[in-house]
């Protein structure tokens, strides 16, 4: 059985139809003020999961329109921009781009992107078979990360301190050191989602080519708008290729971006 027909199950599919019941009880006017902002707080939760696990389907249609209608005032309201601009970025990614941003996805636990990565990789070039072989192995993923075997353990200040360290080192450039101190916080706790996702990034500015550092820095940057990982992801490049022009024109890009935030 494939996992698309498995995620047709998922609990999250009906979450809050309850809510959508009007209610004919003669409410006070200030509970059914509340009641009615309940209600409509349910709606967009239930707008919000409808998109997400359209987009663990494979329904990138459906998805953007249960999430553009989540409100600015929802809570999730940030979660759903940020999964409508994967939408937009993945219709148009280059091939060469999706290998690189797969395997960084498996690495760094980011499981949700990574299935949504390897679903859409797998329907724009369903004869490529590095893209077949990768969709299997995210398929085994998923299982896992639904069955809850890649939950980790509860979080310690040993290992909380060892994580901000990793950020400070990488920031400051010295990646060797920071890679050190994210394997560190892995060991103590297994399958801490900070300390995937350092350890990729380390691992990438260590040794990713040239080519593979612009895929990411671009994802970073018009994805989940990380434009200080972003920074660093092309000044690496510019080391491998100090007069390359896609290079020099995305740090340029980026670094306005982040004066315009400043």
């Amino acid at each position: 059985m494939s996992y698309y027909t498995k995620s047709q199950n998922l609990p999250i599919a009906n979450f809050g139809k309850e809510a959508d019941k009007e209610t004919s009880l003669p409410f006070p006017n200030g509970l059914h003020r509340w009641w009615r902002h309940l209600n409509q707080n349910f709606r967009q939760t239930r707008l919000f999961s409808i998109g997400s696990k359209k987009m663990l389907d494979g329904d990138f249609e459906g998805a953007a329109c249960a999430l553009q209608k989540v409100s600015p005032a929802h809570k999730h309201y940030e979660l759903a921009q940020e999964r409508l601009r994967q939408i937009e970025y993945l219709h148009d990614l280059p091939f060469e781009w999706f290998e690189p941003l797969l395997r960084f996805a498996l690495e760094s636990g980011q499981y949700i992107g990574m299935w949504t990565l390897a679903v859409r990789g797998i329907q724009r070039f369903p004869s490529d078979s590095t893209l077949q072989e990768l969709f299997q192995v995210s398929e085994e993923r998923m299982q896992e990360f639904w069955q809850g075997h890649l939950n980790p353990p509860p979080m310690t200040s040993k290992v909380e301190q060892l994580i901000i360290t990793g950020e400070k080192l990488l920031n400051q450039g010295e990646y060797t050191q920071a890679l050190q101190a994210y394997q560190n916080a892995l060991k103590q706790r297994p399958h801490d989602p900070q300390a995937l996702i350092g350890i990729a990034q380390c691992q990438a500015l260590l040794y990713a080519p040239f080519e593979h550092l612009i895929a990411l820095a671009d994802a970073a940057n018009k994805i989940t708008k990380e434009r200080g990982i972003a920074l660093l992801y092309i000044r690496q490049a510019l080391l491998l290729k100090p007069d390359d022009q896609t290079a020099l024109s995305y740090l340029a890009q980026i670094e306005q971006l982040s004066s315009d935030c400043s």
